[in-house]
Order: structure tokens, then C-alpha cells, then sequence
């Protein structure tokens, strides 16, 4: 999707603010149509996991799919939390595939050509470290919103962030912010060393065709 809007909107050449855009709208169109129904499952799931074997209510990824569509149909079930859920991969998209192009034209220098394979990842690198931190907050009420608790968690976002910071104050928003920079720095290496080795090779087979 990034590749398509920048080649259709800068003829392949865009600038930071066109990255950033681009990327937000890649992200949105990830997010809004896949990425929140994957999210509650995976969420609901694993604090089902969590619970004693008596209180456990699923028994597998699809009766888990059958059980929240039965009790909570398909909007408040599989798109519960998509406001914030949108917006983490808005923010998130739009500064990793910035941070990630502005870095590799530093990495690339006057060099003709891609970056290898140790270029490529060490930018993903530094693109996920970014926006792991700058998101965390939302990630955190998303995470809320997508669980198995009932309440002022699932009202609304504006209810979910009051929520978690009458709790635990400024600070609740940041839990679990060690495991995700521990993940998601490393997984956007590997992500970007794949999008510049195989994903550009896609793209120059598929562009011209549309």
C-alpha cells in the first residue's frame, strides 16, 4: 500500500511529509480492516490463557472466534477499540516508514542501489525503537479496550485513558513498554530487511501492470 500510494502520489520520489502520509494511510487501511479484528482475538485469547483452567472460555483460536461472535457479535466483539487501535497504526506507520527512508538515504549516502542486508535492519531498528515509544500510551488503552475486562475499559477510549491514569497515573500508560522494545525494534529489523530485499522486487513486477 505504501509503495502504491507514493508511486501514485510522488512518482516514487516523495518527500518526509509525503512519507508520513503515505505510511499513516498504509497503516489505517492495515489496521481499520485486519489488524483490530486479529488484535481482539489474540488479545482475548491470551488473557483467557492466563486464567484458571475452570474460568477458561475458549479452547482454541477459531472456538474463540465462534464464542465472541455468539456474545458479543462482530462490532464490539472483533472491532472493539478500533479508534485507538487505528490511530497506534496511523502513528505508527507513518514514522516507521519515514524514519526508515530518511535514514537509509544517511546509510546509502551517494551510492547507487538498496541497502543490504545489515543496512536494512539496522534502520528498521531505529524506526521501530521510535515509534514503539512514541505509541506506548496508546497502545496501552488499546490493549484495555481489546481485553476481557468489562467496564469503563470498554465505554470509550476518552473513558479507558481516564481510567488507566486514576489508577496508576501518567505512568499506567507506559506499562509494558520493556517487552515491547524488546520486540518490536527486532521485528522491524526483520521487516525492512525483507520489504528492501524481496517487497521492492514485488513492487517493480506488480507497478507497472496498474
Amino acid at each position: 500500500t505504501y509503495e502504491w500510494l507514493t508511486s501514485r502520489m510522488c512518482d516514487g520520489n516523495p518527500g518526509v511529509t509525503a512519507q508520513a502520509v503515505c505510511g499513516a494511510v498504509a497503516g489505517a487501511m492495515e489496521w481499520g480492516v485486519a489488524g483490530t479484528p486479529m488484535q481482539n482475538v489474540s488479545i482475548k485469547t491470551l488473557h483467557d490463557a492466563n486464567s484458571s483452567l475452570d474460568a477458561r472460555r475458549y479452547r482454541g483460536v477459531f472456538h474463540a472466534m465462534r464464542v465472541i461472535y455468539q456474545q458479543e457479535g462482530i462490532i464490539r466483539g472483533f472491532y472493539s477499540g478500533i479508534g485507538p487501535t487505528v490511530a497506534k497504526g496511523m502513528i505508527n506507520s507513518g514514522i516507521r516508514f519515514t524514519t526508515y527512508t530518511q535514514l537509509s538515504k544517511v546509510i546509502r549516502g551517494s551510492r547507487e542501489g538498496g541497502l543490504g542486508a545489515g543496512e536494512s535492519m539496522t534502520a528498521g531498528f531505529a524506526a521501530g525503537l521510535f515509534s514503539a515509544l512514541v505509541t506506548q500510551p496508546i497502545d496501552t488503552v488499546k490493549t484495555n479496550m481489546q481485553s476481557l475486562a468489562p467496564g469503563a475499559y470498554r465505554r470509550s477510549v476518552f473513558a479507558c485513558f481516564k481510567e488507566l491514569v486514576r489508577q496508576d497515573g501518567v505512568a499506567g500508560l507506559y506499562r509494558g513498554l520493556g517487552p515491547r522494545l524488546c520486540r518490536v525494534p527486532l521485528e522491524q529489523a526483520l521487516l525492512f530487511m525483507l520489504y528492501e530485499r524481496y517487497g521492492r522486487l514485488v513492487d517493480e513486477k506488480l507497478l507497472p501492470m496498474n
